[in-house]
C-alpha cells in the first residue's frame, strides 16, 4: 500500500522532501555561522566542540545555542511530517492539506505528541549506539506505530478531506 501511495502522491511528496531539504541546508548554513562567528578557533564539528568544552568554558554559550535551534528546527521538521507522511502515502492529497493536517494533529496532542518525539529520539539513539544494528529492529518498529497514530489521530468523514483531528 505505502508503494502505491507513493507513486500516487509523488509529487506531493517530492515537495515535502523539497521542504526538508531546504530545512537541512538551512540548519548546516545556521550551524557554519554559529562555529564562525561563535567559536573561529575550533573546526565546525560537534566532536571538537565537546573535546574543546571540557578544555574551556569559552565555547558553552555556543553549545547552547546551537542544541537549542537545532532542537527547535528538529521539532519543527517533527510537526510537519508525524502526519504529513502517512497521511500522503495513504490518502490523495495535497502536499499543503497534509503539513496543516500534521500542525494541528501535533497542536491538539501537544503532550502526547512531545512524549512521542522523545521516544522516537531516544530509541534512534539506542540503535546507534548498538552500532546501528538495532535500527533494524527499530526502524520498523516506530514506523508501524507511527502508522497507528496517524490513523488514530486524523478522522475521515466519509473520505473527504480535509481531515478532522480527533
Amino acid at each position: 500500500m505505502s508503494l502505491a501511495g507513493g507513486r500516487r502522491n509523488a509529487i506531493e511528496l517530492s515537495k515535502l522532501g523539497l521542504l526538508l531539504a531546504a530545512i537541512g541546508l538551512a540548519w548546516e548554513r545556521i550551524s557554519t555561522l554559529l562555529f564562525a562567528f561563535l567559536a573561529p578557533d575550533i573546526t565546525p564539528d560537534l566532536l571538537a566542540l565537546l573535546a574543546e568544552i571540557h578544555l574551556s568554558t569559552d565555547h558553552r554559550d555556543l553549545l547552547l545555542i546551537w542544541i537549542l535551534i537545532g532542537g527547535t528546527l528538529a521539532l519543527i521538521v517533527f510537526a510537519i511530517t508525524v502526519i504529513s507522511v502517512p497521511l500522503l502515502l495513504d490518502r490523495h492529497t495535497d502536499f499543503r492539506t497534509a503539513m496543516l493536517t500534521s500542525l494541528r494533529a501535533v497542536d491538539a496532542n501537544l503532550l502526547v505528541m512531545t512524549f512521542w518525539a522523545f521516544l522516537v529520539v531516544a530509541l534512534t539513539a539506542l540503535g546507534f549506539v548498538t552500532l546501528f544494528f538495532g535500527l533494524i529492529v527499530l526502524m520498523p518498529l516506530i514506523g508501524h506505530a507511527s502508522w497507528h497514530a496517524y490513523r488514530d489521530l486524523v478522522e475521515f468523514p466519509a473520505d473527504l478531506l480535509p481531515p478532522r483531528i480527533s
